[in-house]
């Protein structure tokens, strides 16, 4: 956190109208005045006399939030940080809505936020600072002190947590801002200037982040500062944090970057901060430069020396030092390093004690262990972990105390894991603390429990998918205007241009929008909030399985592949044992080539499918990473069979998705969009003139099958048919898309479908390609696919390849004909595929490369379209028909 400072002129001038308002100004230039002395007391003991129960109108509403805001300054002096929060809250609800009124709110939220870091609460302290953030970058004339220095603050805590992209776009924000208006800002002699903090944080973003070039340039850039103009003792203590960062640099990243003398150079820049350090001022940074001098001496095998270091850190910290579990860790791992377990269990031991958060002691076997707020915790848990498992592999003691912290480390990471995107760095822990979970598992060690494992997956990987779903699936049945709508979709379209530009400082800009705007909505509409995502249950999700239904759940976790076999009564958990993860891509390959491979396909069987699964009739694959683009119908059996022979086979992104269909379709209609291009698609005409026989159908064709077209129309339909090109960018698969007409600007790119609210029971999409993608982020697969079932559709049908256009044509009639019969999806799309092998003598024409790359996602319950839905209509008609000649009668 930034350091913590007030001073009086940050108090907006307001003009004095009348005796009333005079008296509050003297009022406030007389507490003003002893507040800048130190005198808090003072200053508490005068407001009591203070009546806030009087407020007649702004300028009172306006005296009253300034003197609860020298409250609230005042008791953080003394502090008391739980009261100052109180009395800040006091000045967020008195505050009026003008400029005044909001720049002292933004104030005060970013100073309550000092008052809960100090009393640990990290996460609401840095929502507190986007708070104020948010009010502050709308005022006309903000306090522009403060907001750059919330625009530093924000960065620190985004590079923190590893949102690396979000740090350097509020950086840009600051310095920006400060480019702008530095004449405006006035700095108190005894903290940094604008400029040297904005330097200072882009220090600490790219020396955590591994940007050489970008940390040594903004290091020199802080040097010549230095060099030019004396710096004050906040300024100087911030040069020598930077040297610090650039010598801890150079040990994190001695390996990854394949640097030059590493140790060395670390070395020289931890004795340089050290020796630049006003280590009587600053103890708490003395304790830190030796931690990591300690490292460079552990990284070097100079065991001694890096024991002798760690203690003296260690004496020196006071009990309330939050950094002890770090200087604790790195005892114990000097010890694991020297083959010392005893010692190292015994130091982990207190290691674990300070992270506890509960007042009571830590049991022998942490069964009441309860996390702390501090995210790198996890770290320390699930790297220690891997640590004793490396060093002791076949040590019992040293398996269950490896297999103990692993839990504690995914208790700790569900404590501090908040936002719905993955980082790089939470991506690493979760990785680590699951892949370790299940291989103390498969060791027999006491561990979580599989189906406890299966939830946890589903509750942290799912969150954004199915809060989406549920939201636009409820946001497309309510009656919220258009233009709520319209809105999205427009800052959506300027997402698209900043993508194409590669502007990634606009895009995080947009997509906060975005992330705003549905804020909006949720507090505006509290039904879109109730339908959101709540913990999955596995056993709930297991009620809901057929007797003959199995599940694989495959999973990877850095290097190891897993899979989940869930039915109705058992979950097993096996690893796949293989390493040739190639030959996943090489078969996919093959496949897409036209070939066969009755080896390969054998193989890939009985690695990927280690369970016993003959009595199965429907077989959910919920795959991960390149498995996503491997369609399990082309795998043989021990009988030499291709799986589509015996099971009905789809798909979907989570087990959420399966068959959890919350939301029935009150729509009656398939409409089918069939744009024109240059060259006519013959098969996709024929196809689509078939399929509407089976079910109540509207066609838009050539120039009524447009973007905006569908964008208007497709909201109101139980089925989606698209038979059109599409095109996958897989270095921005955002940019994937949906080509409507040959027109460049009549695409519909998979980052605009994503704001679609859709209400449909099923999209098919048959264009090349739909259910391929990449992965990104958040662990799930960027596809066209899943872009529409983050628009509210649970199902679809999709390609994985570009399929010949006759093939696509027969499987997609059958298909339909099958669906119109009410089977489900699933075996509707099997019948289809087998149907069309039947139907062939050309053994040419009947490898996987003509039928398998259509897969069905998702949902795989019979489409409800209405029996009665032609007979209403004909009702209708004769309804129409008998008032017309009632009309015409009473007329005459």
């Amino acid at each position: 956190m930034i350091k913590k400072q007030i001073l009086f002129f940050l108090f907006c001038p307001f003009y004095l109208f009348g005796f009333q308002i005079n008296i509050h100004q003297k009022q406030l230039d007389s507490l003003e005045n002893l507040y800048n002395k130190g005198l808090y007391n003072e200053v508490l003991n005068a407001l009591k006399r203070i009546n806030f129960n009087n407020t007649k109108g702004v300028e009172d509403s306006l005296f009253y939030a300034k003197a609860f805001y020298l409250k609230a300054n005042s008791l953080y002096g003394k502090e008391k940080y739980k009261a100052s929060i109180v009395s800040y809250n006091s000045v967020i609800n008195y505050s009026p809505n003008t400029d005044s009124g909001n720049n002292l709110k933004g104030m005060a939220l970013f100073d309550r936020a000092f008052s809960e870091y100090n009393i640990q609460e990290y996460i609401t302290s840095y929502n507190s600072v986007k708070s104020a953030e948010s009010i502050l970058s709308k005022v006309k004339n903000p306090n522009y002190d403060y907001l750059i220095s919330i625009y530093a603050d924000i960065s620190g805590s985004a590079t923190d947590y590893g949102y690396y992209n979000e740090a350097k776009y509020y950086l840009q924000k600051g310095l920006a801002l400060y480019k702008t208006h530095k004449n405006k800002i006035k700095t108190d002699k005894n903290q940094a200037s604008k400029d040297i903090l904005l330097l200072y944080k882009s220090v600490v973003l790219y020396a955590t982040q591994g940007k050489e070039k970008l940390l040594i340039y903004n290091l020199t850039q802080l040097k010549k500062q230095r060099n030019h103009r004396k710096f004050n003792a906040t300024e100087n203590l911030m040069y020598a944090v930077s040297l610090n960062l650039v010598g801890d640099f150079y040990l994190n990243y001695r390996e990854k970057l394949n640097l030059k003398n590493p140790l060395f150079k670390a070395e020289k820049y931890l004795n340089e901060a050290l020796s630049i350090l006003d280590k009587k001022s600053y103890p708490d940074n003395e304790i830190q430069f030796k931690f990591n001098l300690a490292k460079k001496f552990r990284y070097s095998k100079e065991f001694k020396k890096a024991l002798n270091i760690n203690q003296e850190i260690i004496d020196l910290a006071t009990k309330e030092d939050a950094r002890i579990p770090f200087f604790l860790a790195q005892r114990g791992i000097i010890f694991l390093e020297q083959k010392d377990f005893e010692k190292a269990a015994a130091v982990f031991h207190k290691m674990i004690s300070a992270i506890h958060s509960k007042k009571e002691n830590l049991n022998i076997d942490y069964s009441n262990f309860k996390p702390s707020l501090e995210l790198n915790h996890t770290g320390l848990f699930v790297e220690i972990a891997d640590m004793i498992l490396e060093a002791f592999p076949t040590r019992k003691k040293a398996q269950s105390l490896a297999s103990k912290m692993y839990k504690m480390g995914l208790t700790q990471f569900k404590n501090v894991y908040y936002k719905e995107e993955f980082s790089d760095k939470l991506k690493e822990y979760y990785n680590l603390t699951f892949r370790g979970i299940i291989r103390s598992k498969l060791k027999d060690s006491q561990t979580l429990e599989a189906s406890q494992i299966i939830s946890e997956i589903e509750s942290i990987e799912n969150k954004l998918d199915w809060k989406n779903f549920l939201q636009n699936r409820t946001l497309s049945k309510s009656f919220l205007p258009d233009s709520l709508f319209t809105q999205e979709q427009k800052i959506r379209e300027q997402l698209v241009d900043a993508r194409i530009k590669n502007d990634s400082l606009l895009i995080i800009e947009l997509t906060k929008k975005i992330s705003e705007h549905r804020n909006y909505l949720e507090k505006l509409y509290p039904k879109i909030s109730n339908s959101l995502f709540t913990e999955f249950s596995i056993a709930d999700f297991q009620s809901k399985l057929k007797k003959n239904d199995v599940v694989l759940r495959y999973k990877f976790f850095k290097d190891d592949l897993y899979v989940f076999k869930i039915t109705q009564s058992e979950i097993l958990i096996s690893q796949v044992d293989f390493d040739e993860k190639q030959m996943i891509t090489k078969y996919i390959s093959i496949l897409k080539s036209g070939k066969e491979n009755i080896e390969m396909a054998s193989k890939l069987f009985k690695k990927l499918i280690p369970f016993q699964i003959k009595t199965t009739q429907n077989l959910f694959i919920v795959p991960d990473q390149n498995l996503h683009h491997l369609p399990f119908e082309t795998l043989i059996d021990a009988k030499q069979n291709y799986l589509i022979h015996n099971y009905n086979i789809s798909y979907a992104s989570y087990l959420v998705f399966i068959n959890q269909r919350k939301v029935v379709s009150e729509n009656h209609q398939l409409k089918a969009f069939l744009p024109n291009y240059t060259s006519n698609l013959q098969g996709a005409n024929e196809e689509v003139k078939n399929i509407v026989k089976f079910f109540p159908s509207k066609i838009y064709k050539n120039e009524l099958a447009s973007k905006n077209s569908f964008i208007k129309n497709s909201k109101n339909a139980s089925i989606l048919h698209l038979a059109m090109h599409a095109e996958i960018d897989h270095k921005k698969p955002e940019l994937s898309h949906f080509l409507f007409s040959d027109n460049e600007e009549d695409k519909l790119y998979l980052e605009e479908l994503y704001g679609l609210k859709l209400n449909s029971d099923l999209a098919v999409l048959s264009a090349c390609n739909t259910g391929s993608g990449s992965i990104n982020n958040n662990l799930a697969l960027v596809s066209i696919q899943r872009a529409f079932n983050f628009s509210g559709v649970p199902s679809t049908v999709s390609s994985l390849w570009e399929i010949p256009d006759e093939a696509t044509k027969e499987i997609m009639i059958y298909f339909y004909e099958n669906l119109s019969k009410k089977m489900p999806k699933n075996k509707a799309l099997r019948l289809a595929k087998q149907r069309y092998l039947k139907s062939k003598t050309d053994s040419n024409v009947k490898t996987p490369y003509y039928w398998a790359g259509l897969i069905v996602s998702g949902d795989i319950n019979p489409i409800s379209i209405s029996d009665n839905y032609n007979f209403y209509w004909i009702i209708a008609f004769v309804l129409a028909c008998l008032g017309f000649v009632l009309f015409q009668f009473f007329k005459k």
